[in-house]
C-alpha cells in the first residue's frame, strides 16, 4: 500500500508539471473558448504604457506598434475554481527591440481581469510556459522558460537560458525567488486552568492556511493539558511574507544523518518539551530536502516579532517562539554557536516553533 501511495503521489506530481491536471480540470470546449478569449483581449502594456486590443493574435497600430500573442497557459492560479489564463505578449514599435510581458486574466464575477504585467526582457526566444501545481514549499506557479540574450551565441553578445516563476499575490504576479513562506509554525498554548483564549495573527504579508480555520482571529478554549477545543495539540497556519527575514551569523552546521541527534540535544536545551520536541523532529526530518549539511540558525526574537506579530489574549505569562532558518551546504561550515537563554514555564504559557528554509541561491521559504 505504502508503494502504492508513493507511485500515486509521483504520477499526480509529474502530470501537474506536465499540464495534465490542468486538461483534465477544463473541458475541451472551454480551453477553445478561453484561447479564444485570449487571442482577442484588450491588454494594458508595462512598456510603453498603453493598451492594445489583439484581433486572432495580433495587433497593428500607429507609429509601426505591433504586438502578438506569444504563448498562453490555462490554470487555475487562485483554487477558486475557474479558469484564469496566463499570457505573454511581444510588442515593439519601429525598429525597437521586441519586449515579451508575462500577465494573467484572471476570472472574476466582473469578467477577467488582467494582472499587472511583468517584463521579461528584449528579443527573448520563449521556449515554454506552464502552470506548476503547488508543492511542499512553492506556492501554485506560472513558470516561464526562454533564452535571454542574442541567437545565435556569440562571445560579444552571449545568449543563456532563463527560467523563472511566478506566484498570484491578490492581483499581482510575484516572482517566487523573491517570497518567504511561512509553512509550518506550531503555536501550543498552556493555560493553568481550561480558559478562552482569542489568538490574532499579524504577518507583513498574507496568511494561506490555517488549522482550525481563522477569520480575523481564532477563539478556542484550552484546557490545562493544552488540548485545544478538545481535538487540537496547536495551532497551525501558513502565510506568505512581503519581506525577507533577515539571518543571524551564529549557528550550528549539522550533517543531515546528525539531524536526530542534534534536534534530541538541542530542542531541549532550547525550551521545547518532549511532546513539542516529537512534533518538530517528525516534521523537519520528514521534510528537509536532501543534503550533505544543514546550516540552522535561530532567527533573533525581536525579527520574529517585527514579521510575525502575534497577539494572544489573555496575555501569556511566558511565551518562546523558536524560527529555524535552514540552509543546505555541501560542505561543513564553522560557525560561532548562539548564547541560549534558559526558557522557564510560569503560569499560562505560550511556545511556538517553525522554520525557513533557504536555498543556496538565497530563495528564503519559512515554514
Amino acid at each position: 500500500m505504502k508503494h502504492l501511495a508513493f507511485l500515486a503521489v509521483f504520477f499526480i506530481s509529474f502530470f501537474a508539471r506536465t499540464g495534465f491536471c490542468e486538461d483534465a480540470i477544463f473541458s475541451p470546449a472551454r480551453k477553445t473558448a478561453l484561447e479564444e478569449m485570449a487571442r482577442n483581449h484588450c491588454y494594458r502594456l508595462f512598456s510603453p504604457e498603453q493598451t492594445v486590443t489583439l484581433k486572432e493574435g495580433s495587433f497593428t497600430g500607429g507609429g509601426g506598434m505591433n504586438a502578438k500573442l506569444a504563448a498562453s497557459a490555462i490554470t487555475d492560479m487562485n483554487g477558486d475554481g475557474r479558469a484564469d489564463v496566463a499570457v505573454i505578449i511581444e510588442h515593439h514599435a519601429g525598429g525597437n527591440p521586441a519586449i515579451s510581458e508575462l500577465s494573467l486574466l484572471i476570472d472574476t464575477a466582473n469578467g477577467f481581469e488582467q494582472s499587472l504585467p511583468v517584463l521579461l526582457g528584449e528579443n527573448i526566444a520563449l521556449r515554454r510556459l506552464y502552470a506548476e501545481e503547488a508543492s511542499l514549499f512553492v506556492p501554485k506557479t506560472i513558470a516561464v522558460e526562454y533564452v535571454s540574450g542574442t541567437l545565435p551565441d556569440s562571445g560579444a553578445h552571449p545568449a543563456y537560458d532563463v527560467r523563472k516563476a511566478f506566484y498570484l499575490d491578490g492581483h499581482a504576479l510575484k516572482d517566487a525567488m523573491s517570497m518567504e513562506v511561512v509553512k509550518k509554525p506550531a503555536l501550543y498554548l498552556y493555560p493553568e486552568k481550561e480558559t478562552n483564549v482569542d489568538v490574532r495573527l499579524g504577518p507583513k504579508g498574507r496568511i494561506t492556511r490555517t488549522i482550525p480555520a481563522y477569520r480575523g482571529k481564532w477563539s478556542v478554549t484550552v484546557g490545562r493539558d493544552g488540548k485545544i477545543g478538545r481535538r487540537y495539540r496547536y495551532l497551525f497556519y501558513e502565510a506568505v511574507l512581503s519581506n525577507r527575514i533577515v539571518q543571524p551569523e551564529e549557528g550550528w552546521c549539522v550533517r543531515q544523518t546528525d539531524l536526530r541527534s542534534w534536534m534530541d540535544f538541542r530542542l531541549p536545551r532550547l525550551g521545547l518539551n518532549r511532546q513539542e520536541a516529537r512534533d518538530f523532529r517528525a516534521y523537519w526530518l520528514k521534510n528537509l530536502p536532501k543534503s550533505r549539511f544543514w546550516i540552522i540558525r535561530l532567527v533573533r526574537p525581536e525579527v520574529v516579532e517585527d514579521q510575525l506579530a502575534l497577539t494572544i489574549q489573555p496575555r501569556p505569562q511566558s511565551m518562546l517562539r523558536l524560527i529555524f532558518c535552514f540552509t543546505p551546504s555541501g560542505t561543513m561550515t564553522k560557525l560561532r554557536e548562539p548564547e541560549i537563554s534558559r526558557f522557564e514555564r510560569r503560569g499560562f504559557t505560550a511556545v511556538e516553533w517553525g522554520g525557513i528554509l533557504c536555498s543556496i541561491q538565497g530563495r528564503d521559504e519559512v515554514r
